[in-house]
């Protein structure tokens, strides 16, 4: 599936094997700011690859700016809500009318739209990003020592996009 803005701009495709390795190198690269620290091996990231294929409820997605992949954001069905995970740009951009935020409020819009279920997501505290979420109307519903529980609670939703099965 591919998700476009509504002035195509950039925009979501679903992950295929083709971008495995980039996700790979990105995750690696930004471990950090994940629960997953440790180093994922090409054996890791195809065995991860396989199961999510065998998993309906969880959805990957590639960022597509001018033809070449810049980022990844996804999210899966847990415990009746929906969660937001591994938003990160990959790439350096600096594209005058494309950013990152514009890339996770389709993909949140897409999710209202289709779903209509509460969108939330789990960050480590000490995650660079942190406000960044904040910023793109999340909220801090539950802190812990270590993350904190953030819920999207958006101004308004709209349908700003065109969906294209592949």
């Amino acid at each position: 599936m591919i998700i476009l803005d509504e002035h195509e701009i950039f925009s979501l495709v679903s992950l295929s094997i083709a971008n495995l390795e980039n996700l790979r190198l990105w995750k690696n690269k930004h471990r950090n700011s994940f629960f997953h620290k440790e180093i994922i091996t090409t054996k890791q990231q195809l065995e991860w690859f396989n199961s999510y294929l065998n998993d309906s409820e969880n959805q990957m997605y590639i960022v597509m700016l001018n033809g070449e992949a810049i980022g990844c954001m996804g999210y899966r069905f847990k415990e009746g809500v929906i969660d937001v995970y591994n938003i990160m740009r990959g790439v350096e951009t600096n594209h005058e009318k494309f950013t990152m935020s514009d890339a996770f409020k389709l993909m949140l819009n897409f999710i209202n739209y289709k779903y209509q279920k509460k969108i939330s997501c789990v960050v480590l505290n000490e995650n660079p990003a942190f406000n960044w979420y904040l910023k793109n109307e999340f909220e801090v519903k539950e802190e812990y020592e270590t993350y904190s529980l953030l819920e999207y609670n958006p101004k308004k939703y709209s349908k700003n996009f065109i969906v294209k099965e592949d």
